[in-house]
């Protein structure tokens, strides 16, 4: 009985893990001329910071969305 329990605490682990990076939002936002109102294809993992074609660098919403501070890469 107690494997059993372990397992599934692990199993659920892992499930809620997975769900966050599923919810995760890849797009970034410009802060002008509105703050995260102009959005600009970008991705959550990789080298160089999103740009758009100003070389203004795009941001993403927090996962609560009460920020948008999250920083953004190109894809």
């Amino acid at each position: 009985m107690p494997l059993a329990v372990f397992a599934i605490a692990i199993a659920g682990a892992f499930a809620s893990n997975s769900m966050e990076n599923v919810n995760a939002d890849p797009t970034g936002y410009i802060d002008a001329p509105l703050p995260c109102k102009v959005s600009v294809d970008c991705s959550l993992t990789g080298g160089p910071v999103c740009r758009n074609a100003s070389l203004q660098q795009a941001f993403g919403w927090n996962s609560m969305h009460t920020a948008c501070n999250e920083i953004r890469f190109k894809p």
